[in-house]
């Protein structure tokens, strides 16, 4: 199984994206968790070491670049 992190500052781009993933690819990915901000989501990398992040590229302050 795919592990993933997803970070968007939208709560419900997170939402649906998380939502489609369990419906979809349940056997296949597992969101390990997600977080609103780019200082939340390095610190989720570094602890989860994902296989495949879902990064939003424009969030304020920092961008997901």
């Amino acid at each position: 199984m795919i592990s993933c992190i997803i970070i968007d500052d939208e709560i419900n781009a997170r939402e649906a994206l998380e939502k489609m993933i369990k419906r979809y690819f349940s056997d296949k990915i597992h969101v390990i968790c997600t977080a609103e901000s780019v200082k939340e989501g390095v610190e989720a990398i570094n602890r989860f070491k994902p296989e495949v992040v879902f990064l939003d590229i424009e969030m304020p302050i920092e961008n997901g670049l």
